[in-house]
């Protein structure tokens, strides 16, 4: 893979790993609801997909975190079951992605 190809996957990383980080700043700091008891249900309701948002959150950033060390160990873009090269296709939806698109549909 063309080390300008990386750069540009690197930076998409980034940027996503921000969206992600300032989404749940908002979230987080958003201001708690009235007094009755159909707004606590409705908040309640709220904290749960919360919870669900934040749980798939944190699991992308965990995938962008490692998609950056494989950048550094010289890996990256290498499908982890197979060894061919991931195309820049998918990498560019995915870019956290270790599979290639035919593992990935095998698995």
């Amino acid at each position: 893979m063309e080390t300008q190809d990386i750069e540009l996957l690197r930076q998409r990383l980034l940027r996503e790993k921000k969206r992600i980080l300032k989404g749940r700043n908002k979230l987080l700091n958003r201001p708690k609801s009235g007094y009755d008891i159909a707004d606590k249900a409705a908040e309640l309701s709220e904290e749960l997909v919360l919870s669900n948002l934040s749980n798939n959150d944190a699991r992308t950033l965990r995938q962008i975190e490692e998609a950056f060390k494989r950048i550094d160990a010289g890996n990256y873009g290498i499908c982890e079951s197979c060894g061919v090269e991931i195309s820049m296709r998918r990498l560019r939806i995915l870019p956290y992605t270790t599979h290639c698109i035919q593992c990935q549909a095998d698995s």
